[in-house]
């Protein structure tokens, strides 16, 4: 409802137009007035005749309504909640029509300028006005929380007539007493923008709600009237009297000023209105101070130079450390050499006495002993071991099984290979055998290998000269012997 409420709701406040709210007997012109009973008509009387008003209103938490009786309130069953559907011209033939309660802005019947435009509604309760005003109400007290009666801003209802500037605000018919507690809103001159007021019967919340900020007191929108007891009424106040109901301008607020926490070190039993004097002890005990304890020891750890009182907190170990640079353990934070420099070892390791060396069991140089690798490691050629001598030699010939050559290494062989490090069985005596001496009458120049085919021509000058130099000499003799044995072919 606060919310729906809040579209009529807006502007700023404005000065004050509400000269009073009236209550009235009102004559039934029909004469349907139930017996022991009295029609009272409520209305707003404004200031001037452009001043406007839009709704009766309660707000949650903070601004409630009600019209009460001490009885009851009379309701037709042909009657409304508000008098938008009651047509005049059934009063003659239902005359106690005319006496029906209602809530209304302006309007008395349905014929009436601005009857369609007014309505309610609620939310706290949902329906207050069912059980009221409305034509099946029991007529019980009409008690809003949260709601509204209302009418547009440019309605013709919410402007007031007459020479007192009336708006009719609603008919009650009771054989009891009537009373209300009204919150009206209104417009100076109608100013929508920077005329809003709300009237209220109370100027402060009567429970968690919050103020609308257009809030002005009105006396009169409480009926009947309390006549109040003048005196200071805010309960703040030194001289607050809780039997006063018309704050005189009276109060004040220093003669029982004091601090009231009983937990400050300057509390006064006595003051009943904090001052915001209160005070504690600062760490050195001094009432309001601002000092504070610590270290005031300049060779400890912590040493607080701003420390007005020592607390006992000097320590020494927390700043305790190695102060050399040049040790592995070095602490640029300490101020208090512990006597805990340290130096690397040969593997990096602070403090430590670990040697460094070759690491590697596969190497020549391993060092058992060694804590960690320094790179030094040797290893021995690819097919040596670590005295240079062949790892693996099958035939003993000294030279690494990795490094052999097959081939024929016997050097009179015509595929004779002198890389050849190892007899592979190819060795061969044909491809390059022959007769290689040139005198003989076959001789092959290509041949490196003589296999005894030499034949020499047979009419000799000079027997046994068979290099035909016109010696018989040693040479003749070993062409001789070459060819000794050999078997002759019938045609040569």
């Amino acid at each position: 409802m606060s919310v729906l409420f809040a579209c009529c709701l807006f502007g700023t406040v404005a000065n004050a137009q509400l000269s009073q709210v009236v209550v009235e007997p009102y004559t039934l012109v029909f004469g349907g007035q139930p017996a022991g009973t009295t029609t009272y008509r409520i209305y707003a009387e404004m200031e001037d005749s452009d001043d406007i008003i839009t709704a009766v209103f309660a707000i949650n938490g903070c601004h409630p309504l009600n019209v009460s009786s001490s009885t009851t309130f009379f309701n037709d069953p042909l009657g409304g909640i508000n008098p938008s559907g009651i047509n005049p011209a059934f009063f003659a033939v239902f005359p106690s029509i005319e006496a029906d309660s209602w809530v209304t802005i302006g309007i008395d019947n349905s014929t009436a300028a601005g009857a369609s435009d007014v309505g309610q509604a609620a939310t706290n309760p949902a329906d207050p006005f069912g059980d009221s005003v409305g034509p099946a109400a029991t007529g019980a007290d009409l008690v809003m929380e949260d709601g509204a009666w209302f009418t547009l801003p440019t309605s013709a209802s919410a402007v007031p007539s007459g020479p007192n500037n009336r708006i009719l605000l609603g008919q009650f018919t009771t054989d009891g007493e009537l009373s209300f507690n009204l919150n009206l809103q209104a417009f100076d001159g109608g100013d929508q923008v920077n005329g809003r007021i709300d009237y209220v019967h109370n100027a402060s919340c009567e429970g968690a709600g919050s103020l609308t900020g257009f809030e002005e007191e009105n006396a009169t929108l409480t009926f009947p009237a309390v006549i109040g007891e003048p005196g200071c009424t805010d309960a703040g106040a030194c001289n607050f009297n809780p039997d006063a109901t018309e704050d005189d301008g009276s109060c004040e607020y220093d003669s029982c000023a004091g601090c009231t926490d009983p937990t400050a070190c300057n509390y006064d039993a006595t003051a009943t209105n904090d001052d915001g004097s209160c005070a504690v002890n600062d760490e050195c005990g001094v009432c309001g101070g601002s000092g504070t304890s610590g270290c005031v020891d300049s060779g400890a750890c912590n040493y607080d130079p701003s420390a007005a009182c020592d607390d006992g907190s000097c320590e020494y170990d927390s700043c305790a450390g190695c102060t050399d640079p040049t040790a592995c353990n070095y602490d640029a934070t300490a101020t208090i050499d512990d006597g805990s420099c340290l130096q690397l070892d040969e593997c990096g390791a602070c403090g430590g006495d670990g040697t460094a060396g070759c690491t590697d069991p596969l190497a020549c140089n391993y060092d058992p002993s060694a804590d960690c690798e320094d790179d030094s490691c040797e290893y021995p050629a690819a097919g040596e071991d670590c005295d240079g001598a062949c790892a693996n030699d099958c035939d003993g010939d000294g030279i690494c099984d990795e490094d052999e050559v097959g081939g024929c290494t016997y050097e009179f062989a015509c595929n004779y290979d002198p890389a050849a490090t190892d007899d592979d069985g190819s060795c061969e005596v044909s491809s390059c055998a022959g007769c290689t001496y040139p005198f003989a009458d076959n001789y092959d120049a290509t041949a490196t290998l003589d296999d005894g085919s030499c034949f020499f021509p047979n009419d000799l000058t000079c027997p046994g000269d068979y290099d035909d130099d016109g010696d018989v000499g040693v040479n003749d003799l070993m062409m001789f012997l070459s060819y000794y044995g050999g078997t002759c072919d019938d045609n040569e």
